[in-house]
């Protein structure tokens, strides 16, 4: 990541749009994991009964029609009514109803449930007579795991947050000091006042590297928590992937960083020209 010089990033709106940024990702992730609760209820009241299309049932009309020969379980044959009827509803009017669905995955009915709950699910979401109380029961399982997964990025969202609004306020803080020194004039200082300007710089350099430090440290921890590999996109990489920069707090570290750095080596060629 490159060092910029003079006059730098503007710290307190890249801080601000980080913010934003994860908050918006923060009540994004906490409606889709109320959408799945609501999905969840929603098939909890579907019946799944063993009975229901038994031999002799009274309920004739609504058994599903097979053609000869064709595995009820197979995909094939079956019609799309009652059950999977109910839970096309049930899935549409709750996550595939949520504001932001389309821009955000743009995907078919068939494609957002193979792509939460797995290819294996086709079949039995989309055949009445394979829906049985298992296949019920592995669905509410599976809508489970997605709502804590929801939640599991809903912690590493909020962590995230903290550590963006902590680590941007001490780079607010040092950013404005480093304006004060940008806009001093150190030809014009005498040798007591340069060296006060270079050791107080020092001390602003090492905030800099312990700030860097905790970012990356935080990073570290998100990739821990969510067992990724180092080829695996990383929470920053997927919450900033539409700003300028993926590690924006990163990047703000290191243009400070740079900018104090900058203003050490002026203050040393100052305080050498006062012994010309």
């Amino acid at each position: 990541m490159g060092v910029t010089t003079t006059p730098g990033a503007n710290v307190e709106e890249v801080v601000d749009t980080t913010q934003r940024v994860v908050q918006h990702e923060i009540t994004r992730t906490e409606r889709e994991k109320r959408a799945f609760a609501d999905f969840a209820s929603r098939i909890r009241q579907i019946d799944t009964r063993t009975d229901r299309f038994t031999a002799g049932s009274d309920d004739v009309a609504s058994r599903p029609v097979l053609t000869a020969g064709t595995d009820p379980c197979s995909g094939v044959g079956g019609t799309e009514s009652g059950i999977s009827e109910q839970i096309r509803e049930a899935f549409r009017s709750t996550v595939m109803s949520l504001p932001f669905f389309e821009d955000e995955y743009a995907e078919s009915y068939r494609e957002a449930l193979r792509r939460e709950f797995g290819p294996e699910f086709e079949t039995v979401l989309f055949n009445d007579e394979c829906f049985t109380p298992s296949a019920k029961d592995a669905l509410l399982d599976r809508i489970d795991r997605a709502k804590q997964q929801r939640n599991s990025l809903l912690r590493s969202c909020e962590r995230e947050l903290e550590s963006v609004t902590d680590v941007g306020a001490e780079l607010e803080s040092i950013a404005e000091e480093v304006r004060f020194y940008e806009d001093a004039h150190f030809a014009e200082q005498d040798f007591g006042t340069l060296d006060a300007y270079r050791s107080h710089l020092l001390r602003l350099e090492d905030a800099c590297e312990d700030l860097t430090a905790d970012r990356q440290a935080t990073i570290r921890h998100h990739r821990t928590t969510h067992g990724l590999t180092q080829d695996c996109c990383d929470l920053p990489e997927y919450l900033y992937d539409d700003l300028e920069h993926n590690y924006p707090i990163l990047y703000l570290c290191s243009d400070v960083l740079g900018r104090v750095r900058e203003l050490h080596d002026r203050t040393e060629t100052a305080i050498v020209a006062t012994f010309e």
